[in-house]
């Protein structure tokens, strides 16, 4: 069989948009204050009415290629900021105990 030399491939239109088609989508689960936890980052959600009645629901939390990320319900935007970046543990050789212990990494 030979290989085709045609270009098969179509052409962008107006509506595509290669930012929503490329970005990555995770389900996160609202807690009772507001926040989500995703990528070690910990999310808190702008107090409106609609992120008011989320807490323990899903959201969708959208990775955009560029690195820029959004929050969604049901299609809805929500306003967030970052609370605070969760510093990930290390093993590392503890002399009060003795051994091997957790700690952050700095």
């Amino acid at each position: 069989m030979r290989p085709r030399t045609q270009d098969l491939h179509r052409k962008l239109t107006p509506a595509d948009d290669l930012d929503e088609i490329l970005a990555w989508r995770e389900e996160r689960t609202v807690t009772h204050n507001l926040t989500l936890h995703y990528d070690r980052m910990m999310l808190m959600l702008d107090p409106t009415p609609l992120a008011r009645g989320l807490a323990r629901k899903k959201v969708e939390v959208v990775n955009y290629p560029d690195g820029r990320f959004a929050i969604r319900y049901n299609g809805t935007a929500l306003s967030f900021r970052m609370f605070d970046k969760i510093r990930p543990w290390k093993l590392a050789r503890s002399w009060r105990t003795n051994g091997w212990a957790r700690c952050w990494r700095w």
